[in-house]
């Protein structure tokens, strides 16, 4: 399949045309080193046609070309290697950094599989991850928030058995304004 990311003004007319901003026929990550990613291929640990992009979210900074572009790639499968993204007119980069991508569910540390993502206007992302790589769940869903001023997480909050079920699937977090900071996560699960 093709990816491709679109972008248009929304002051524009209706009958305004979007504009391709970048596409790719299958995405390609950026590895730490060639051999990582050779060995990534050869433990299918990285199997492009795996990948499925699922969300966005725009860091709007003060020119275009300091704006940052995110997207997820959950993992609902096997063979996706690094499941935050992000994406520059040259490369994929995984967020923050390679390492919290790399331990595939064997270490909670980190990320496992992000579905949903959202950036509010003080300059924090909020990332939703489910802890599933297909249907075993590996560690517990969790909401990170981290500081797009310095890439630094800033907080972690690990969802009690309880407010979950095997079936659950967490959708996109919304946050409030900044002096009075909460958010709002949907729940959907099959009885």
């Amino acid at each position: 399949f093709i990816v491709a990311l679109f972008c248009c003004m929304l002051t524009a007319p209706a009958h305004t045309v979007l504009n391709e901003f970048k596409s790719w026929k299958q995405m390609d990550f950026q590895f730490p080193s060639v051999t990582i990613r050779q060995q990534a291929i050869d433990n299918e640990l990285f199997v492009p046609a795996n990948i499925i992009p699922i969300d966005v979210a725009v860091d709007y900074r003060d020119s275009l070309q300091n704006t940052r572009t995110f997207v997820t790639t959950p993992r609902f499968s096997t063979g996706v290697p690094v499941t935050y993204v992000r994406m520059s007119d040259t490369v994929i980069t995984p967020y923050p950094s390679y390492n919290w991508h790399n331990s595939h569910g064997r270490d909670c540390e980190g990320l496992t599989s992000v579905f949903r993502v959202a950036i509010d206007e003080c300059q924090q992302m909020w990332i939703l991850d489910s802890g599933k790589i297909g249907a075993i769940q590996h560690c517990q869903p969790q909401l990170l928030v981290f500081n797009l001023r310095n890439d630094k997480l800033v907080h972690r909050y690990r969802f009690d058995k309880s407010l979950y079920r095997d079936t659950s699937l967490f959708l996109t977090p919304v946050s409030s304004h900044c002096l009075d900071i909460f958010c709002i996560i949907l729940n959907t699960f099959r009885c």
